[in-house]
């Protein structure tokens, strides 16, 4: 009788820990890849020797005032907008660096934008460090003797839960793409495919969305009609020397079935409605 009860308790006990197990379960964390790093920088910015045109603010660090100058205003482009949110930013010490030249890349690190870039400065007195002191930008970021800021072109990627992803376009090998422009010409052009750029690194489910695509003039295709499908995106491809413009051709006769995106600066997805 006792072995009886024993077992029937050894029994409900498994049962309800298993029900516990089931019900305190979550679904599994969907697995992406992780974006690679451009080699070559679209831009190279060189830390002047001359100062006296820049501005400069009082900092604290390590317990004592020093002066910092504001990294932004070192990052200069020359469109009539601001730009320097398109692009992505490594820091890299000069020859003088007594261990040689360093970049945070070296530590595993991936680069900055320009939001994080834009809270540090340069103490030019303390071995021409650069200084982040918010927390949210890792130490590795304070580069002694830094003597290049490094800029990469880059698109966004935002999910619909407004989790972003930084593209370094200059990692993704090109391709020649011949299609037929809106207008009629014949045109082409090197790029990638975005067909592989949401499966392989965003969602395994991009039918699931539809896609707003933003250009770095502020353009924008924010009514609802005009959204891209997955449809058009996988059919779409990325052109990086040609204005940083993305076309969406017909598969079958590569004549363009949309007006191409200029400048583009953050693809967008958007939940569909069910």
């Amino acid at each position: 009788m006792k072995n009886t009860v024993l077992l029937t308790f050894i029994l409900l006990l498994f049962l309800f820990l298993t029900a516990c197990s089931e019900s305190d379960s979550t679904s599994p964390v969907e697995e992406t890849g992780t974006p690679e790093l451009a080699s070559e920088p679209d831009f190279t910015f060189t830390i002047p020797n001359d100062f006296t045109v820049y501005d400069s603010v009082q900092v604290e660090y390590n317990g004592s005032t020093v002066y910092g100058y504001p990294l932004g205003q070192f990052i200069e482009f020359t469109k009539d907008y601001d730009e320097r949110d398109s692009y992505m930013y490594q820091i890299v010490s000069g020859d003088d660096d007594p261990n040689g030249p360093y970049t945070p890349r070296t530590k595993g690190y991936s680069d900055l934008t320009f939001s994080q870039f834009d809270s540090g400065y340069l103490l030019k007195n303390n071995s021409r460090r650069t200084y982040f002191p918010d927390d949210s930008v890792e130490s590795a970021f304070n580069v002694k003797y830094a003597y290049y800021f490094k800029a990469y072109y880059k698109v966004d990627i935002k999910k619909a839960d407004n989790t972003m992803y930084h593209f370094e376009i200059g990692a993704f090998d090109l391709s020649e793409v011949n299609y037929y422009s809106t207008n009629g010409d014949t045109l082409s052009k090197e790029g990638f495919s975005l067909a592989n750029l949401i499966p392989s690194f965003v969602t395994k489910n991009p039918q699931d969305f539809d896609y707003q695509f933003v250009a770095d003039d502020g353009w924008v295709n924010s009514d609802s009609n005009n959204l891209f499908s997955w449809d058009a995106v996988q059919n779409g491809y990325m052109l990086p020397g040609y204005s940083h413009r993305a076309i969406f051709p017909n598969a079958t006769t590569m004549t363009e079935d949309f007006k191409p995106v200029k400048g583009l600066i953050r693809i967008e997805l958007v939940e569909k409605q069910r």
